[in-house]
């Protein structure tokens, strides 16, 4: 459609065209652009080098004061007429890329965007075992194929990376913790600005604590959520423990209470003493359990949630990388002293069999009784062996010719397990599909999963609830409340995939995005 060399004839052009000509348009200029920006970068990479060898040799081989490299910097950056610091990405982009050559050309290409050539070179530079390194390539194009975001990208390759060596991924961990730090710099009309990298566990704690504070407030106080957010943070730094609501008025009944944590699983009925469940190898109803073995560590009235299978908190490699909602992956020895001095709670992952038909007729996640800090897992739960995960995302060339789980919404099942054939997913089933997929499912998309709505794959029938699509694991995902409202005008159809892969479909162009948990 562009001609280049024609602007005005191009707007013309753009006005004329229509939905389908501005997307191929559209589609055909990013991926110029892309090819574009790759090839400006290299020839910055490859200016540099020549800068640096000639201020090299005049200073007759001695890098003084690294004037070489100071040279080589400034020269790139006066010529491409950029800050000296876009200098310095592009030169140091493209030097990660020579030991990276498929990511180079598929950059070149014009496959992946400066952004996440970056977010791959940056995560795979560190490897140095050559069959890792092809693994961790393969697995970082076949991920930028499918409709990740650039922070999506950049926390599946990090699982990879714990994943390849958990014992590499603790040291960066460390090594990464000597830039923690707190500034505060001047903004406009009497305000500044605070950056601070902290802990995890201490940010987690610190999120707690200004919403406990802010929600202590009554709906009549007239600040702006920023606002109260920035109240509570200075409460807290000012040890004074409480928020003054803003309302004015002398009887607001609000009451705060600043000593309590926020209960994150939401469950009223998980105190520090109860013990409302039995262990894993209990049977609470009839049928056989099939599969029990993975454990979930959540805090109970504790403020930092860690997701972390029973091996790994026992010590040995488990087969999931830890995370944090909200948050990410964390390395195994991160998870497990976050874990040591915190109550925690089995969930158990389970299927469960009719006796006479051998049909699975449920499947779920299951609450064990509460423990104390320092609890040795059950001894069942500890598999034995070394087990390593690995992230698997599908080819995306390959997704065509598997089949989705069940066109009808019933995951396979002939009998509509309890819970089913209502449209609100109970809180054991809302918990596992959060913690399964942790983020917002649709195309270019990471909300997390915690503040998403679940959505029926394929639609509940309020009338007839066991004709249409059930209310099951196999036919729910998480989407955030724009993506679900966007997914229900119709443009654009989910479909669910073994390996709860979803494959999204453009009804009037056939156009397919991937997204994967």
């Amino acid at each position: 459609m562009f001609d280049y060399a024609d602007p005005e004839g191009d707007l013309t052009r753009i006005a004329q065209a229509d939905a389908s000509g501005l997307v191929l348009a559209g589609q055909s200029a990013m991926r110029l652009e892309r090819q574009a920006g790759a090839r400006k970068i290299l020839a910055a990479t490859a200016l540099a080098r020549q800068t640096y060898a000639q201020v090299m040799e005049l200073c007759d081989g001695l890098n003084v004061a690294e004037l070489p490299q100071k040279a080589a910097l400034r020269e790139v950056a006066l010529r491409f007429e950029v800050p000296v610091t876009t200098a310095g990405r592009w030169i140091s982009l493209g030097g990660m890329l020579d030991g990276l050559p498929r990511v180079r050309s598929a950059f070149v290409e014009g496959v992946l965007s400066e952004h996440k050539a970056r977010i791959v070179a940056e995560a795979l530079v560190s490897l140095d075992d050559e069959a890792d390194l092809a693994e961790a390539v393969e697995v970082a194009l076949g991920l930028a194929a499918t409709a990740i975001t650039g922070s999506g990208l950049r926390e599946e390759l990090e699982k990879l990376l714990i994943s390849l060596d958990p014992a590499g991924a603790a040291e960066r961990r460390r090594e990464f913790e000597k830039q923690q730090d707190v500034r505060i710099r001047k903004e406009c009309h009497g305000q500044s600005t605070i950056d601070a990298m902290v802990p995890v566990r201490d940010a987690v704690v610190l999120e707690d604590r200004i919403a406990g504070l802010v929600s202590g407030l009554c709906p009549g106080d007239p600040r702006l959520p920023g606002q109260r957010r920035v109240a509570a943070l200075t409460a807290l730094v000012r040890g004074e423990g409480r928020l003054v609501c803003g309302c004015g008025d002398p009887g607001c009944p609000t009451t705060v209470r600043p000593d309590v944590g926020t209960d994150r699983d939401g469950d009223p009925d998980t105190g520090p003493d109860a013990d409302t469940d039995t262990d894993a190898d209990a049977v609470t109803d009839a049928g056989s359990v099939v599969a029990s073995t993975e454990l979930v560590v959540v805090p109970v009235r504790a403020v930092v949630e860690v997701v972390v299978d029973a091996p790994t908190l026992a010590g040995v490699v488990g087969e999931m990388v830890p995370f944090i909602p909200g948050y990410g992956v964390i390395d195994p020895d991160l998870a497990r002293m976050i874990a040591a001095d915190g109550t925690w709670q089995g969930l158990y992952r389970e299927a469960r069999l009719d006796r006479a038909s051998g049909v699975v007729v449920a499947q779920g996640v299951r609450k064990g009784r509460t423990r104390r800090a320092g609890t040795v897992a059950p001894g069942h739960l500890v598999a034995a062996g070394r087990l390593v995960v690995r992230s698997r995302p599908p080819n995306v060339a390959e997704i065509e010719h598997l089949s989705p789980i069940d066109p009808c919404g019933h995951g396979g099942l002939v009998v509509p397990p309890p819970g089913a054939l209502v449209y609100q997913p109970g809180e054991p089933l809302r918990r596992e599909v959060v913690l399964t997929d942790r983020r917002c499912r649709a195309p270019y998309c990471d909300r997390v999963a915690e503040g998403c709505q679940l959505d029926h794959v394929v639609p509940f029938d309020h009338v007839d609830p066991r004709s249409g699509g059930w209310t099951i694991a196999e036919n729910l995902i998480p989407l955030c409340v724009p993506c679900h409202q966007f997914k229900h005008v119709g443009i654009w159809v989910p479909t669910l995939y073994p390996g709860r892969i979803v494959v999204w479909r453009n009804v009037v162009t056939g156009e397919v995005l991937v997204t994967v948990p």
